[in-house]
This record gives structure tokens, sequence and C-alpha cells, in this order.
């Protein structure tokens, strides 16, 4: 095992105990609310609190909605812990994710979702007509994995949704999300000093 997911597997360990019961025993879990707190720096019960995943989730393991009086930015997750580290995000799992958050902001019906997924389109359309006249929200959709980012090819339908405007396609390996974290613990600071000159005179 490399270093990285040496890591990643402390970071997991670490978060496991903070999960619900149904949550605690399960990496993939464990590696979607890491994936989720790295990303976009909110707390692990944040990150526990937005997620959909399971059964009927369409291919959105998590939305995070960042509302303000200026902007509404709109956080989807779609994460896949692996145990054969030769394996990474398919084609055909983006394009799933990609169609559902199509369905989503187009209006459509969506069919075959679970009620914690309904629950947060219902919301997420709710805010839409709300607020769209003022400002329509930017959609951020994150594919984090723990192995390795898709090729270019596997992106064609990424692209086109892209193309539409407002959504920002981003993908993370397991190297991108530990350099996130030390990002988020970056803060500027002001430090005064009081030198011996100072105090002298």
């Amino acid at each position: 095992m490399s270093i990285i997911q040496s890591v990643i597997t402390a970071n997991l360990e670490n978060i496991k105990p903070y999960l619900p019961e149904g949550g605690k025993n399960r990496d993939s879990f464990a590696f979607l609310i890491f994936a989720i707190a790295s990303v976009i720096d909110v707390t692990i019960n944040e990150a526990i609190l937005c997620s959909t995943e399971g059964s009927g989730d369409g291919g959105i393991d998590a939305i995070y909605i960042d509302e303000t009086e200026d902007n509404i930015i709109i956080h989807i997750f779609q994460t896949k812990y692996r145990t054969n580290l030769d394996k990474g995000i398919g084609k055909n799992e983006i394009d799933l994710t990609i169609a559902k958050v199509q369905e989503i902001f187009h209006g459509n019906i969506v069919g075959n979702q679970s009620p914690v997924i309904a629950s947060r389109i219902e919301e997420i359309r709710d805010i839409i007509k709300e607020k769209a006249a003022l400002n329509m929200p930017q959609v951020h959709i994150h594919f984090a994995v723990n192995t390795f980012k898709p090729d270019e090819a596997e992106k064609e339908r990424v692209r086109q949704l892209e193309e539409k405007g407002n959504y920002f396609v981003s993908f993370y390996d397991g190297n991108d999300l530990l350099q996130a974290i030390d990002k988020s613990k970056i803060k500027d600071c002001k430090v005064n000093v009081t030198t011996y000159k100072d105090i002298l005179y």
C-alpha cells in the first residue's frame, strides 16, 4: 500500500467513531465524509447531514447547499472508495451522476429515487423558484476516488454539461484530497511584535 493510501486509511479510522451506527464500519461512507470535509471545508457533522448515499441515490452521494444573500452554490458529490487500487471512477458512473444532475435542474420527473434524495431535490427546486430571478445557482459537481482520476476520454458528458454554463465539474484522487486538507489548515493571521527597542524607548 502506498503512503497516500495509508494516510487516507488513517483519516478514515479517525472519522469512523463520529459516524452514525449504520456507517461506522463502512470505509465507503467514511471516505464520502472525508471527501466532503476536505473539498468544501465543513465539519464532519455537516458532511454527514448532507449525505444522500444509499439505494436510490441515482449516483449522487451528497448534496450541500451553500446559500448567502448574494450567491447560491450547490455542491454535488459522487465518491468511490476502491480496495482494488487499479480501479478508478468509470465513464458509466460519471454519466449516471451527470444524467441525474440534468434531471434535477431541468425540472424533469426524477424516478426511482430514495426519500432522502427526493427531499433534497425538492429543496433545490424551491430555492431556484425563489431566487432564480435574482441569481441562478452555481452547480459544483465533485467526483472523488482514493485511487486515480479518469482519462479525458471518459469526461465527454462532463464537457457537454459545462458548456451549458453555471456547471463546474472537478475530479479528485487521494493526493488531491490530502492536499485540500492541508490548504484548509492555512489561515491568514496578523502578529503584533514588541521589540526590545520598543520597550527601551
